[in-house]
């Protein structure tokens, strides 16, 4: 699984590659993923940029990428993938960012799935705090699994949440919205 951030687009000719191309750095702070315990049987994961309540039964994975942490839920059949960038983009770009982020994701999902990807669903808007942009994808590779993505791009950050989950359309929405109402990202 990938969360592609960079080149869109597929030209031999160097001219059009530049003109896609996003050129970024980013550092990623030296703080741990925790979770700590809540009421109601579920728990805090911590990130100085994030947090996200979750339900005992989700089981944070190791990674070896520091800006990548995974939880699994063996109860739901399901994966959720935090992917944090920290980078600088102008204002007038979170946009673009936006786009070329998940168009780039969606992108290698039909490569690696040739034909057998449906996107149910694709949005970018500002977000509703007016700093930063929201975006969001609904995408059903092969009749088999759902990729549900929730993110957001600012001017210092890109930040987005994947949910790896069945096929079956109402349980995977409703595991989705359970899980984006427990994910806060700090703005901006």
């Amino acid at each position: 699984m990938a969360t592609l951030v960079g080149e869109s687009g597929r030209s031999s000719n160097t001219k059009d590659r530049a003109a896609t191309k996003l050129s970024y750095t980013f550092s990623i702070p030296t703080a741990v993923m925790t979770g700590k315990p809540r009421a109601g049987g579920t728990r805090r994961h911590s990130h100085e940029e994030f947090f996200i309540d979750l339900p005992d039964h989700w089981k944070m994975d190791p990674s070896a990428d520091p800006s990548t942490f995974s939880f699994r839920s063996e109860k739901e059949d399901a994966t959720i993938v935090l992917k944090l960038n920290l980078l600088r983009v102008a204002e007038d770009k979170g946009q673009h960012v936006a786009e070329t982020n998940m168009n780039g994701q969606i992108e290698a999902y039909k490569q690696q799935c040739p034909g057998g990807v449906e996107v149910l669903r694709w949005m970018v808007r500002p977000h509703a705090n007016g700093i930063g942009t929201e975006m969001t994808y609904a995408v059903e590779v092969n009749a088999e699994r759902l990729f549900l993505y929730f993110g957001y791009a600012s001017s210092r950050k890109l930040i987005g949440l994947l949910l790896i989950c069945g096929a079956d359309r109402e349980a995977s929405a409703r595991l989705f919205g359970e899980v984006v109402n427990g994910f806060r990202a700090r703005c901006p």
